[in-house]
């Protein structure tokens, strides 16, 4: 016997269909959001670009900036170094000088002929002037030595003479003296 049945049909199993169908939407929605991110991420690069490149002006400038303040202070650390070991040439000769009485008249060189040696010479000098000056410069405090490496008559029948003196001092000394008065 045939059994015809029109009226039912055979039952199909739709839960392998409705897993496939999940996963292919769960697969474009995966695919749809590294797509979405990869245009974020390319868009932002190029706003980064764009700004580093607008920016680069202001970066060239600050570099500049902070090279210049580096070679700043480096000069300030250099003119502190050459203020400290600079030789006090200006208070030497002011101080010498005003040891002698009319020195506008009287000096006539001043050579510094090692660092720690001069040699002064002077006219229109009576010996009691020279030995007078003698002393007095040794009294100095950088002085050490004061001797008389010359002293010649400018004219026969006068008192006046040309004196040279030779005076060593001490650096060390000078400095400290120096140092002194500026504070």
């Amino acid at each position: 016997m045939i059994n015809i049945n029109f009226f039912e049909k055979k039952k199909v199993n739709v839960l392998p269909y409705l897993m496939m169908a999940g996963f292919l939407l769960l697969l474009a929605a995966l695919g749809a959001y590294f797509f979405l991110m990869r245009e974020h991420y390319s868009e932002v690069e190029t706003e980064n670009i764009a700004w580093i490149e607008s920016e680069t002006d202001n970066v060239l400038l600050s570099r500049q900036m902070q090279s210049i303040d580096r070679l700043t202070e480096e000069s300030i650390i250099t003119q502190d170094i050459l203020v400290g070991q600079r030789y006090p040439m200006v208070y030497v000769t002011e101080e010498i000088a005003s040891q002698v009485a009319n020195e506008e008249e009287s000096v006539v060189s001043f050579q510094l002929t090692t660092p720690d040696q001069f040699i002064f010479t002077l006219e229109n000098m009576s010996v009691d002037e020279g030995s007078e000056l003698v002393n007095e410069m040794g009294d100095l405090a950088y002085v050490s030595r004061v001797n008389y490496l010359r002293l010649e008559n400018q004219a026969q029948d006068s008192d006046n003479y040309i004196l040279e003196l030779t005076i060593d001092m001490s650096e060390e000394r000078l400095r400290e003296v120096v140092n002194s008065d500026d504070d």
